[in-house]
């Protein structure tokens, strides 16, 4: 079993983000920012990461603004969205010291 995030901003279709099987880890963060050089903003990213370190997927990644709503509902067993980007990372050389 998977627990999967289900999210949706201002009743706008959902996306579904999470994987189906394997080890992984999946996130949303929304980030309030006010920056003397950066300015303001508020964004919201949802991404995660195979255990094993070979790719980081991102699901959405978008500005938001005052009154958005975001809706969060945590499923199972249903259709993933397509992520938006895959990142696929440097795997280490096992043979080197680190």
């Amino acid at each position: 079993m998977s627990f999967l995030l289900e999210i949706s901003i201002n009743e706008e279709k959902p996306i579904v983000a999470g994987f189906l099987e394997g080890f992984h880890g999946v996130s949303m963060v929304v980030t309030a920012l006010n920056h003397p050089v950066m300015g303001e903003s508020v964004g919201i990213n949802v991404g995660g990461q195979l255990y094993n370190g070979t790719e980081n997927l991102r699901w959405l990644e978008q500005k938001l603004k005052a009154g958005d709503k975001i809706r969060i509902k945590v499923i199972e067993n249903v259709p993933l969205s397509e992520p938006e980007a895959i990142i696929k990372l440097p795997v280490p050389d096992s043979n080197q010291q680190g």
